[in-house]
């Protein structure tokens, strides 16, 4: 129930002011969620009566409508009566100089005055880490100043000001080291889902930096930051390492191909070389799904090129990227390995044709015919007429480009398809001609 503020034993006019300006006010606090025109004129009039409050309101109602110079009027009126909120707004204003001048000494002053905010303490420690430039009205780099400022936001409660308090005692700025309070805060701050603090964390449990190292926990921690916000494209980055390398968790190229290009997508050009290693060190991975992954990357860089003679040198490209994975056998006969390496690589390529034959992507089929064609040079003919059947059923991607199917010659380099040719006549079907004639063979 509400109470009423006790009667003075001498009842002044003032005190009557005051009492109609708080009716006043609260009227309007209710009429605010439903019905804010009346909200406004209530507020006015309370601030006629020289209620700060109602003052504040209406200075953080035209700071959210961007009419500064109203906003500027009301947070100086409030600010003078005590209230801290508009105190900190108005050293937004000078700040960043909307409506007046800019001046950051000024802006420091509001917000030393509003330092009981989380945000304010967050702010004046923002300016204090950089400094200002501004002629007379700077404000010098202080890192001490700046470190208390955050301290006192972390306290607060304001979640960033936890991450930038725990960053300067893991660094020893504007303090003395301390990597142990600095978890500590990096926690706090991750545990209301603080993005950059949970990436910290993982970094200290993949060091061994005063916590437990543990891969494994690395790896939850850049997880969860990554889930939190799948946005963010250093998660995204941190987690596609685990993922090729096998940091914390199963070696999984295809996830990390997955959180690489979405990191692109953040806008993490680092991501753009972290492919490309991938890519280049392609051989390594015996994992045929792996290989897939790795060549849709490529796949999905031709599709987007325009130029087509610079298509064309990227088909070849991507084609002997192939041919060196794919025709192992070879390589294996000649330097004297045994046979059953010969058809376990042999099996690899099948179960390849297998993977490569169920796909649906339209836009990609040069590039799997590419990769079909790279393999039959070194397998053995009744397997290769199967990679054959299954170009010709993607040949529509290729646009009936010829010019383009007779550069998938470059890997025919013992015939094989000249074989197949002479031996399938029987079997062929019309598209397998059809391909088998536009690259020479009849």
């Amino acid at each position: 129930m509400l109470t009423s503020p006790p009667i003075p034993d001498v009842v002044t006019k003032q005190y009557f002011v005051d009492r109609c300006g708080e009716a006043l006010f609260n009227q309007g606090m209710m009429l605010a969620e439903g019905n804010l025109p009346k909200a406004m004129k209530c507020f006015e009039k309370a601030a006629s009566y020289g209620c700060g409050l109602a003052m504040g309101r209406l200075g953080a109602h035209y700071h959210n409508k961007q009419d500064y110079q109203q906003a500027c009027i009301w947070h100086q009126q409030a600010a003078a009566k005590g209230v801290t909120r508009n105190m900190f707004l108005l050293g937004l204003l000078y700040q960043e100089g909307k409506f007046v001048t800019q001046n950051y000494k000024k802006a420091v002053e509001c917000f030393k005055d509003a330092i009981d905010i989380g945000e304010a303490a967050l702010v004046l420690g923002d300016l204090y880490s950089t400094g200002t430039s501004v002629g007379a009205n700077d404000v010098k780099r202080d890192d001490k100043a700046a470190f208390e400022s955050y301290k006192r936001a972390a306290e607060l409660g304001n979640v960033e000001g936890m991450f930038e308090f725990a960053r300067r005692l893991h660094e020893g700025t504007g303090t003395k080291k301390d990597p142990k309070e600095a978890v500590y805060w990096y926690q706090q701050a991750a545990d209301k889902d603080h993005v950059d603090s949970m990436l910290k964390l993982s970094q200290c449990a993949m060091t061994g930096d005063r916590v437990k190292k543990s891969q494994p926990k690395a790896f939850d921690w850049c997880k969860k930051a990554a889930d939190v916000q799948p946005a963010n494209g250093k998660a995204k980055l941190e987690l596609g390492h685990m993922y090729a390398k096998g940091s914390g968790v199963k070696q999984d190229i295809p996830e990390a191909v997955k959180c690489y290009k979405e990191a692109i997508t953040a806008g993490v050009a680092e991501a753009n070389a972290e492919l490309e290693k991938l890519l280049e060190n392609a051989k390594r991975f015996n994992n045929d799904t792996n290989l897939i992954a790795l060549m849709d990357i490529e796949a999905e860089r031709i599709c987007k090129i325009t130029d087509i003679a610079e298509q064309k040198r990227a088909v070849v490209e991507i084609g002997a990227k192939c041919f060196q994975i794919l025709t192992a056998p070879k390589e294996f006969k000649e330097d004297g390995k045994a046979q059953s390496k010969v058809d376990e690589c042999r099996n690899r390529a099948r179960l390849l044709n297998t993977q490569l034959a169920g796909m649906s992507a339209k836009n990609y089929s040069v590039i799997y015919a590419a990769i079909i064609l790279a393999s039959i040079t070194s397998i053995e003919e009744l397997s290769a007429f199967g990679f054959l059947q299954n170009a010709a059923k993607l040949q529509a991607g290729f646009a009936n480009s010829q010019e383009t199917l007779q550069h998938l010659r470059l890997w025919d380099r013992e015939g094989n398809l000249s074989i197949l040719a002479d031996a399938n006549k029987g079997r062929t079907t019309t598209m397998t001609r059809q391909l088998l004639s536009t690259l020479g063979y009849r």
